[in-house]
């Protein structure tokens, strides 16, 4: 079975996972994208880890519905302005270190299995 690689720049408005692999993607693993629209893998319910490091940009529930997601690294983030990571009630470890504002109260409400946690203002915890 061959393997489909896809190179991107950015993931615009539910663009990729509702479009291509809503059920079959597991790990979502990639240097070159920039940015992660609305929505941009909503829906990817068997999803268990990003790994993102030139993402700088996540908007509105581009997470939503990643139920099964554990871990989440996005090394180049600097603010968290929405509810990004809400309810990712799967999600054991956070990596964002580059983070310096949070500007919405319940940006990580429902994370309820965090274990570990990576922010400046908090060190690796």
């Amino acid at each position: 079975m061959s393997e489909t690689v896809y190179t991107v720049d950015k993931i615009g408005d539910a663009g990729l996972v509702e479009a291509l692999i809503t059920r079959s993607l597991t790990e979502f693993i990639d240097e070159s994208c920039s940015k992660l629209g609305p929505r941009a893998l909503a829906g990817a319910t068997n999803l268990t880890k990003v790994q993102c490091d030139n993402v700088t940009a996540v908007e509105t529930e581009a997470f939503s519905g990643c139920k099964a997601l554990k871990t989440l690294s996005l090394p180049k983030v600097t603010s968290v302005t929405k509810c990004e990571y809400a309810n990712l009630t799967s999600l054991t470890e956070l990596n964002l270190p580059a983070v310096t504002s949070i500007s919405k109260q319940y940006a990580f409400q429902n994370c309820t299995a965090l274990t570990k946690v990576d922010f400046p203002v908090l060190g690796a915890m």
